[in-house]
């Protein structure tokens, strides 16, 4: 992954065949950025996107494998058990045109994927929310 700041936001090439959350993830921490805004575009070779079901709470995963352009990337940071997390969801286009979509799990690159990071100056903690069982954030 190669990386620059212009302007206080920070702008990440993730190169073909790396894990785009692990390589966010990664990020976040050595930077310690523990809040702010993500976004993106680029290519997938395979990914695992979930859904989270309020009946059952708990996330259902399904994996994909191919050739898939990333047409949208949106998420947000925010700390959970201490440290910095990304949350990200996802819209790809499969070779025919057909749009997928969900929570990011993880996705490995399949050309590249840029990234750009707008960091907050103050923290955002999440807390695990008895009712829903996800992890919200404490505002």
């Amino acid at each position: 992954m190669r990386e620059c700041c212009i302007d206080k936001r920070w702008f990440l090439r993730i190169e073909r065949g790396e894990a785009i959350m692990a390589s966010i993830a990664d990020f976040l921490c050595r930077h310690a950025i523990r809040a702010g805004s993500i976004s993106g575009i680029g290519a997938a070779s395979e990914m695992t996107l979930r859904y989270y079901s309020m009946e059952d709470k708990r996330y259902h995963d399904k994996t994909w494998k191919g050739e898939f352009e990333i047409a949208s990337l949106l998420g947000n940071v925010a700390v959970v058990d201490g440290k910095p997390a990304p949350h990200v969801h996802i819209v790809l286009g499969d070779t025919n045109f057909q749009a997928i979509a969900g929570h990011l799990h993880e996705a490995v690159v399949g050309v590249t994927c840029e990234i750009i990071i707008d960091p907050a100056s103050k923290e955002i903690i999440r807390f695990a929310d008895e009712e829903t069982g996800l992890n919200l954030w404490d505002i």
